[in-house]
């Protein structure tokens, strides 16, 4: 008889054990988020504003801090060529947050690359002026933002933010680089929430 309530207090200890070390496991180690964005540009270069879309993906992985990925395809809406004006951008980089109820301000820095096709006005200007013309060009890229993500349900989070990128090239006409400036609207689905680290 004592075997067996020794036995019995060891499988229980046991199994207490067990799922004490499975709680920790199943929760997620951070706050994930994947969303689409409308965007609203000055490009710097050309034509007064461009707008097109985008996508990103945010995972918050401490109590502040956390990393996004960006992608954005913007097109200058006047001009139907094959061969328009974009501006694409792929970047990834840190932000930092805060939490106010539903509200979640934010700044971010991330790092990528950005690639452009100049409009064909502009080209055929260096052209008869007897100027290198660059209808394509890709360069290293920075991009600074501020902006806000509103909860309206549990798993569905909007977005505003502006953002301002900084573009490194020499070639004409970017000269020291393209400063384009835009503005982003985005919706969001928000992964259930797991508990992130302290």
């Amino acid at each position: 008889m004592k075997n067996l309530v020794l036995t019995l207090a060891l499988l229980t200890a046991g199994t207490s054990l067990a799922v004490g070390q499975a709680r920790p496991a199943a929760s997620r180690l951070g706050d994930l988020q994947v969303g689409a964005t409308y965007s609203v540009a000055n490009p710097d270069l050309g034509v007064t504003y461009i707008r097109g879309f985008g996508a990103y993906s945010d995972f918050d992985f401490l109590r502040h801090i956390g990393v996004e990925v960006d992608f954005r395809q913007l097109n200058d809406p006047d001009d139907a060529q094959p061969n328009r004006f974009f501006q694409r951008s792929y970047e990834v980089g840190g932000r930092y947050f805060w939490r106010f109820g539903n509200l979640k301000p934010y700044g971010k820095a991330l790092y990528g690359r950005g690639q452009f096709s100049s409009p064909q006005a502009l080209i055929q200007n260096q052209l008869e002026a007897g100027e290198p013309a660059y209808p394509t060009i890709a360069t290293n890229m920075i991009d600074f933002g501020v902006g806000a993500d509103f909860a309206v349900q549990s798993h569905i989070n909007i977005r505003v933010e502006g953002e301002y990128q900084r573009w490194f090239s020499s070639h004409y006409p970017l000269g020291n680089g393209l400063t384009p400036t835009m503005v982003n609207f985005g919706v969001a689905y928000h992964f259930p929430p797991g508990k992130p680290r302290r």
